[in-house]
């Protein structure tokens, strides 16, 4: 037993330094740029991990309002009783920010919302959207920061990457240095690649069926109790949720099958609470042409300024029976 301990302890020194030597836990360069130089900051929040930055300016451009949001223009925290607020949230895709504002979803639904209201009630819509969120940092941003604006119904977005962050800017700001034992951490590291066969719905395309469906089985869980943990909330609040669900953009037959289903498993797990989905799969693929609404053909995560049109329009046809 002493000599175990004694080889289990020559170990734990031999990693210690042999990461010390290479600089495992160094902060990189890329990394230290992303901390204290783009559009999103570090959070103390262990479920966020980041955040965006309040007031962020590039290229003489205002990105962020004084709350982080994404817009140009600031407003209270408290609304005016004659404002309906509508706060949106969701990854990449709702933050829009390789799009200019005035084609985001988020203001398109503004602008068509307070004209078919006819001055009625004024509408605001929030873009609470940051790039690469996981639907779990999403519960988390709603409970903590959404909240605190008093929203009358919250729009989530989702995509089917959403069962974990992104791999960029998570990476960014994520720490990686082991908390008490490098040896535990070493033996853990390893036995996750194992079970995991390293996928990661980023870095893999769709035709990788097994990897994706081992993503979906592995994060079900997480997935069930983030919605729960929005339900709770949507229930407590009386905030009805609005669930939208983008698809993969595909141009070709490859991987629709499995998008498709899961689309429709998820669709399932959240009508469960008694939210009101919207699946986009019909207007993105059957109503238009798919090559029409992505981004380019590599990228079949995001729509294009016609997609955004696209997914506005869906969103405002939907809710304007809650505020008429």
């Amino acid at each position: 037993m002493c000599s175990l301990v004694l080889v289990l302890l020559a170990l734990e020194v031999s990693l210690r330094a042999y990461h010390s030597i290479k600089g495992t836990y160094e902060i990189s360069e890329t990394v230290a740029k992303a901390r204290s130089n783009s559009i999103w900051k570090k959070s103390e929040d262990p479920i966020l991990i980041y955040t965006h930055r309040e007031n962020y300016i590039k290229d003489s451009i205002r990105h962020t309002n004084k709350h982080g949001l994404l817009t140009s223009y600031d407003f209270g925290i408290v609304k005016d009783s004659s404002v309906y607020r509508i706060a949106m949230v969701g990854d990449s895709i709702t933050a829009g920010i390789y799009l200019s504002e005035e084609k985001r979803m988020a203001f398109l639904l503004q602008e068509k919302m307070n004209q078919a209201m006819l001055g009625k009630e004024k509408i605001e819509v929030l873009n609470f959207g940051v790039n690469g969120y996981s639907t779990e940092q999403e519960a988390r941003q709603i409970k903590t920061f959404v909240s605190s604006f008093k929203p009358d119904l919250v729009v989530l977005n989702y995509c089917l990457n959403d069962p974990e962050p992104s791999w960029t800017p998570y990476i960014w700001f994520v720490d990686n240095k082991p908390v008490g034992l490098h040896l535990y951490h070493f033996v853990k590291k390893r036995l996750d690649r194992a079970t995991d066969n390293q996928f990661h719905p980023n870095l893999s395309p769709l035709e990788h069926n097994a990897g994706w469906e081992l993503f979906y089985n592995k994060n079900v869980k997480v997935l069930n109790d983030s919605f729960n943990e929005i339900a709770l909330w949507s229930r407590k609040r009386e905030v009805p949720v609005l669930f939208t669900i983008f698809p993969f953009l595909l141009e070709g037959e490859t991987g629709r099958d499995l998008a498709s289903r899961w689309n429709l498993k998820v669709e399932a797990m959240v009508e469960a609470y008694g939210w009101t989905v919207i699946n986009l799969w019909e207007d993105y693929y059957e109503k238009h042409r798919v090559e029409d609404v992505f981004s380019s053909s590599t990228d079949f995560y995001h729509p294009n300024e016609v997609g955004n049109e696209i997914a506005a329009d869906a969103i405002a046809q939907n809710i304007l029976n809650l505020v008429k």
